[in-house]
């Protein structure tokens, strides 16, 4: 059955609102002090729509207070959060460039990615890269024929998308 969601009422905002809607988010995806405080906006924002007459400067400290709050009990923690993301997304193929690229967008610090890849290996960029090609069926494993030029070209551009260079895409292919 389908919610009509024209008629949907959307509540006025308060602290304690604020508070539940932030744990409720902590709890389900976990994230950075910049996810969280941008989760909190979004609903400030679209309570605003339906009901201006609320006092955003209060709104706006109350979401301050409760990041914080968040972050002094060890709810948020940025650095934990990167050291996690980065070993996951390595091991699921993804490049110290992308991996860069999207922990910048969920507003971790260059000290924290820093730290971060100095906990992975010498050749852990190799063993993405090489993850991703398995995954991929690319490469002397796959399913295609790795004498024809043009799929090794192909082969070789996808990985360069995904930002490995040219030696580790190349090795990778050929790796059995």
């Amino acid at each position: 059955m389908q919610k009509n969601i024209k008629n949907k009422i959307v509540k006025m905002i308060t602290e304690q609102r604020l508070q539940n809607i932030a744990l409720h988010y902590i709890e389900r995806f976990g994230g950075t002090e910049k996810t969280l405080r941008d989760a909190l906006t979004r609903r400030v924002y679209n309570s605003m729509t339906h009901h201006p007459e609320q006092d955003i400067d209060a709104i706006k400290t109350w979401i301050d207070s409760i990041v914080k709050k968040a972050i002094d009990l060890g709810y948020i923690n940025d650095s934990y959060f990167a050291k996690m993301r980065v070993m996951s997304l390595a091991r699921r193929g993804n490049s110290k460039k992308m991996i860069t690229m999207k922990l910048k967008q969920k507003g971790i610090t260059d000290i924290d990615l820093e730290r971060a890849f100095a906990e992975l290996s010498d050749d852990s960029e190799f063993l993405s890269a090489l993850a991703y090609v398995n995954k991929r069926k690319f490469g002397v494993n796959g399913m295609k024929d790795m004498s024809d030029p043009d799929i090794l070209r192909k082969q070789l551009a996808s990985l360069a998308r995904r930002g490995f260079s040219f030696n580790i895409a190349k090795k990778a292919l050929f790796e059995k």
